[in-house]
């Protein structure tokens, strides 16, 4: 019995072995790299890349404490434009944020995106993530609807991130 497992114990080392050495011939030959294993901080970056088209903000809000979050706000409120007013000149920036409400908005997007990291965190630590979103653009029947834009968003993302 031991003689049977220790003969197939052997064949099945030096099937390994010869499967391992086929696969380096095979990538050798042909000059392609084997596929390599995506982290699942690259796999982010890539589904938030893939949003956002912009390598600068991508890395800023990929490193982020709500990454997905931070980029569907970003997407629905500007389209990933930094510089842009909205409200009749009372937002600004990637998320819109609201002086009045939020204090001064940084000109930079690693500041627009600290700030918007604090308001997003405050609102999910006094409201719950869901409702958060929601008191993000503010309340009443257009809330709702921001909330359902962010989240087709981040589903999106969550969606691209499973397929890569």
């Amino acid at each position: 019995m031991i003689k049977k497992i220790i003969s197939y114990l052997v064949v099945l080392l030096v099937l390994l072995e010869y499967t391992s050495a086929t696969a380096s011939a095979f990538y050798k030959s042909n000059k392609v790299e084997p596929p390599r294993i995506l982290s699942k901080y690259e796999k982010r970056r890539s589904a938030i890349f893939a949003v956002c088209k912009d390598e600068y903000i991508t890395d800023v809000i990929a490193n982020s404490k709500y990454p997905y979050t931070l980029t569907a706000i970003a997407k629905v409120e500007s389209d990933f434009r930094p510089n842009i007013r909205g409200d009749h000149g009372k937002s600004y920036g990637l998320y819109q944020i609201q002086e009045r409400h939020w204090g001064y908005v940084p000109r930079t997007i690693e500041g627009q995106t600290r700030v918007a990291e604090r308001i997003v965190g405050s609102l999910v630590d006094e409201h719950g993530y869901s409702r958060a979103i929601e008191r993000y653009n503010g309340s009443g029947k257009d809330a709702k609807r921001y909330r359902h834009k962010v989240l087709l968003v981040i589903n999106q993302l969550e969606k691209i991130e499973r397929s890569i």
